[in-house]
């Protein structure tokens, strides 16, 4: 995302794009940042975002692994006819057309575990002691 750009990109665009929380976004740039692959600079247009731009050391990391990914593809690519890809290229298509149309998912408020999943609680509200393995 951030390579192909032609220039830095907001983060969170780039999260928006690889369809990753920001909480994961920040994690990502921290670890690429820290491996000296990117780096992150304020937005002078607007304070509140962050721009992302690829190193040099980060375009080498690209220009060695990018060819054995798209081999890699067409190797696994190489049992479906060109009919099949033209199809299979369709219905992803229409897959990610639905997503992007759907509605945001509502959080839950409250509890998101399950009952069913929730440890057990004694009638004082104490979570009861783990069972041990029956003898």
């Amino acid at each position: 995302m951030v390579a192909g750009s032609g220039g830095p990109v907001p983060a969170g665009q780039a999260a928006e794009a690889m369809h990753i929380t920001s909480g994961s976004m920040t994690s990502l740039v921290d670890t690429l940042e820290a491996k000296g692959l990117l780096q992150r600079f304020p937005d002078p247009a607007d304070r509140r975002r962050v721009l992302l731009d690829i190193t040099p050391a980060g375009e080498d990391v690209l220009d060695e692994v990018l060819p054995k990914v798209i081999v890699r593809g067409g190797q696994v690519a190489e049992v479906l006819t060109d009919a099949e890809i033209d199809a299979l290229l369709d219905l992803l298509d229409r897959v990610i057309t639905r997503a992007r149309d759907l509605p945001p998912p509502v959080a839950p408020k409250g509890r998101r575990t399950p009952a069913v999943l929730r440890p057990p609680r004694g009638p004082d509200g104490r979570r009861l002691p783990a069972a041990g393995p029956e003898r």
